[in-house]
C-alpha cells in the first residue's frame, strides 16, 4: 500500500492478499485503495503486541515510537490498522493481542472507512476490537463482518467524535455479528451535530 503513488478515481488499485497469516501493525490505507484478503477465514492479518517485531520508521504514533520492539511500548500505541486516510478492505481477518485495538480510526486524514465481510478478533489486553474518533464529516461503515471478543468482555466498538466539527460524521454496522461483546459503547459526544448512526 505504501508503495502505491498514483492511485486516482479512475486508476483504482486492488492489493491481494492470498490466504495465510500475516504479521502486520500501522497498516494504513490510501484513496483509491482496496486491500482485498482471498479467504475471510484464512487471510489473517495480526498483531502480536508481546512480540519483538519493530514498529515502522514513520509509526503513525510519531518518532519516539519509530523503530520500537512493540513488546517494549504501551498497548495503547499498537494496533493492526490505523486510518490515516482512507480505508477499504474486503474478505479478511483482523485479529490483535495486547494491542489498543485491531482497526484505530482517530485522525483527520480520512474521510472514508469501509470494512465488508471481515472477521475482527480482539485477543487478551485488548481494549475494543474497534475504536474510533470521527471528525469532520468523516463516515464509517462496517458490513456483513464479525466482531469478536476470545473471551466475554465489554464492546465491540468504542466511538467518539470531536467538539471541533463543522460537519456531521456517519457510522454503519450492518448485517454485522457481535461475539462475546455488547455493540457500542459511545463517549465523548460534544460536538452539537446531528451525527448518522445506523445499527
Amino acid at each position: 500500500v505504501a508503495g502505491i503513488t498514483d492511485a486516482t478515481p479512475s486508476h483504482k488499485y486492488i492489493v491481494y492478499v492470498p490466504a495465510g497469516r500475516w504479521f502486520e501493525c500501522d497498516l494504513r490505507g490510501k484513496p483509491n485503495v482496496i486491500i482485498v484478503g482471498e479467504n475471510r477465514e484464512k487471510t489473517v492479518l495480526y498483531c502480536d503486541g508481546t512480540s519483538s517485531n519493530l514498529t515502522p520508521s514513520d509509526y503513525s504514533y510519531g518518532a519516539d515510537y519509530s523503530n520500537k520492539a512493540l513488546n517494549t511500548l504501551a498497548g495503547i500505541y499498537k494496533h493492526v490498522f490505523f486510518a490515516t486516510a482512507d480505508l477499504n478492505v474486503k474478505n479478511l481477518t483482523v485479529e490483535c493481542n495486547d494491542c489498543k485495538y485491531c482497526l484505530h480510526g482517530d485522525n483527520v486524514h480520512f474521510s472514508s472507512i469501509v470494512f465488508d465481510n471481515c472477521h475482527f478478533i480482539a485477543g487478551t489486553h485488548v481494549s475494543y476490537p474497534i475504536g474510533l474518533g470521527l471528525i469532520g464529516g468523516q463516515k464509517v461503515r462496517i458490513t456483513n463482518s464479525i466482531i469478536e471478543y476470545t473471551t466475554p468482555d465489554s464492546f465491540g466498538v468504542f466511538s467518539h467524535n470531536w467538539n471541533n466539527q463543522d460537519s456531521p460524521c456517519s457510522l454503519v454496522l450492518d448485517k454485522c455479528y457481535f461475539k462475546n461483546c455488547g455493540f457500542i459503547l459511545a463517549d465523548e459526544l460534544g460536538s452539537e451535530q446531528d451525527d448518522l448512526w445506523m445499527l
